[in-house]
């Protein structure tokens, strides 16, 4: 940031430009694998429903 606070312009090269690309695609994949984190948990397990036979006449 500059003292009227604006944007330097820059670019990642590199050897830190291959790190910070591994660090997303890494965390992107993880994300992928994981989409459940940070959703409440469920207070009853799931139970599958069972439907009731018909009645006979």
């Amino acid at each position: 940031m500059t003292a009227d606070d604006r944007a330097v312009r820059g670019a990642l090269t590199g050897r830190i430009a291959a790190l910070y690309k591994e660090l997303v695609c890494k965390s992107a994949a993880w994300g992928v694998a994981n989409p459940t984190l940070g959703m409440p948990t469920r207070r009853r397990p799931v139970v599958a429903h069972v439907p009731e036979p018909a009645p006979t006449v």
